[in-house]
């Protein structure tokens, strides 16, 4: 009675902890490998609403270009769902794993400030104002410091709107909006 067959389809713990003592007892090698099948078979039968289980197997499973790109995808999803909070805390994993991936891996259409900005939208969104106000103050720093070269002047002058807007959401900054 430790497992049981869901929707006919696949097996299931019957419970959680049962699940996780059987996790536990997994060693290193067999976690990672696990997840590794359990990304590959995600990434097989495909479908929008898997994406953030490919982003966290493909994180588990050391496949870091995987994961950044199915947790852009994941966040993109979420988005469109309504579901900021969820695509924010898939715009920061992305986040987390943009300096580990290569740069002939990372997705094409995607760069840092488009998931800094991402993020400063979405933490707004969800009501995390603080957050947001960081993020689009990152966008700024790492504009300003060289760190990320932006030629176009139209998408500058977007990232000090976003740092704008976002101070202007709350009264402790709002006194800083206008010079943004």
């Amino acid at each position: 009675n430790v497992l049981v067959v869901n929707n006919g389809k696949h097996y299931a713990f019957r419970h959680a902890l049962l699940r996780e003592a059987v996790y536990e007892d997994l060693l290193p090698g067999e976690r990672v490998r696990t997840h590794a099948a359990y990304a590959r078979r995600i990434a097989k039968q495909g479908g929008p609403k898997q994406y953030r289980l490919l982003a966290y197997h493909s994180l588990e499973s050391n496949d870091l270009p995987t994961a950044l790109s199915a947790s852009v995808a994941a966040a993109d999803e979420a988005e469109a769902r309504g579901a900021p909070a969820s695509a924010l805390r898939s715009v920061e994993l992305a986040l987390r794993l943009w300096d580990s991936v290569p740069a002939d891996q990372r997705p094409e259409d995607v760069d840092e400030l488009r998931l800094l900005d991402m993020a400063a939208v979405l933490a707004g969104r969800s009501g995390e104002v603080d957050r947001a106000i960081s993020y689009a103050r990152s966008m700024v720093k790492a504009l300003e410091s060289g760190r990320i070269e932006v030629s176009d002047h139209r998408r500058r002058a977007r990232i000090y709107r976003r740092l704008a807007q976002t101070l202007h959401a709350t009264d402790g900054t709002f006194w800083e909006a206008p010079d943004a």
